[in-house]
């Protein structure tokens, strides 16, 4: 994710494959299927330069030699052929600060007047607005312009951006207000909420949904109230019986096997007969439910008719350490665009816990 360290590790990477081959094409083809698939193809044809074992070289690798020593000519020759960036995008000058510990970018961009897309865009590897609190001397990247800025209240901006909040776990969507969910000592849900006039009603007992609603204002309608609906996952354990294999296990519980693996600690998609598997199911909202949930006569009507017909049941994907919104579109074949709007999400920020649709 960051341009400049993985530029320097690839050119590491292809000096060492120089070494071994002693030729920049090898080393490309090397880069590109790995040494050992380079040194078979070798042995299988008797050569020892890229066209000589081309056609023992997967076909992949055949076409990505001639591709990159293409585009290296045209980087370097592409004012030779009449060929012009449309679009020219400068990089933008910076400085670098270094950063240990707990970080808000957003409250960093907030208090140093620099635009938050742009310390997003210089700084690529992080793909929060939070740096967590193993941080150890991160280099941070800022605009050079306001730089000047900040290192006049310098102190001041460092200790709001390295202010943790206290006892927040998880942020879920309730409207527009910003609700942060947390638990306090004895385990229960508890919410703080900024506005003061917000009607925040929170209720639990065992086996029943916690319900949180949450009022745009006091003087606003009940119309606009929206409930946002907070369900445990559901514990199993299966035994693997003979001829079992675990795509078909994850299928039958309607679970992801990438989640399989990780609940069970796999490496592999391996088990025995006799091993016990834990299989964490969701408690499903239905789309019903949640425009019963939101109070409003036309949303009661629309729970009506979809709870007759039961033809929609969302899919949920409860977001987990290092998740980020490109690798769980990724597993659910959708684009970042589709999720944000199904979860309405504006920023890329996600928290351990949360829950998002995701079908």
């Amino acid at each position: 994710m960051d341009p400049v360290k993985a530029t320097e590790a690839a050119c590491k990477y292809l000096r060492d494959l120089y070494n071994i081959f002693g030729d920049w094409e090898m080393a490309m083809a090397a880069y590109n299927c790995g040494p050992g698939a380079v040194k078979r193809a070798m042995r299988r044809s008797g050569g020892d330069s890229f066209y000589t074992i081309y056609d023992a070289l997967p076909k992949e690798t055949r076409g990505y030699v001639p591709q990159f020593v293409a585009f290296t000519y045209l980087m370097n020759h592409a004012g030779d052929h009449g060929i012009i960036a449309e679009n020219f995008e400068y990089p933008i000058p910076h400085d670098t600060i270094q950063v240990s510990g707990y970080f808000n970018l957003e409250t960093f961009a907030k208090h140093s007047t620099m635009a938050l897309a742009d310390l997003q865009k210089m700084n690529p590897a992080i793909t929060t607005t939070i740096l967590p609190e193993r941080t150890n001397r991160y280099p941070l990247r800022i605009p050079q312009e306001q730089y000047a800025y900040f290192a006049s209240r310098r102190q001041a901006i460092l200790d709001s951006a390295r202010r943790i909040p206290g006892r927040m776990e998880h942020i879920l969507l309730a409207s527009a207000e910003d609700v942060r969910y947390g638990t306090d000592s004895m385990g229960a849900w508890t919410a703080l909420n900024r506005n003061p006039l917000a009607n925040i009603s929170l209720e639990e007992a065992p086996g029943s949904v916690a319900q949180l609603a949450v009022a745009e204002s006091a003087d606003e309608p009940e119309d606009d109230i929206e409930t946002v609906v907070m369900r445990k996952p559901r514990k199993q354990t299966y035994v693997v019986k003979k001829g079992d294999n675990l795509t078909e296990i994850a299928d039958r519980y309607n679970v992801e096997l990438y989640d399989l693996k990780r609940w069970n600690h796999l490496r592999s998609t391996k088990i025995q007969k006799g091993q016990k598997l834990t299989i964490l199911k969701e408690v499903a909202e239905t789309r019903a439910e949640r425009l019963a949930d939101q109070g409003t006569a036309k949303g009661r009507k629309k729970a009506e008719v979809l709870a007759k017909t039961n033809r929609y049941k969302p899919r949920y994907h409860r977001v987990q350490s290092g998740d980020t919104l490109w690798n769980i579109v990724q597993r659910y074949d959708l684009t970042i665009d589709q999720l944000k709007k199904m979860n309405h999400i504006k920023s890329n920020a996600l928290r351990p816990g949360q829950k998002l649709i995701v079908g």
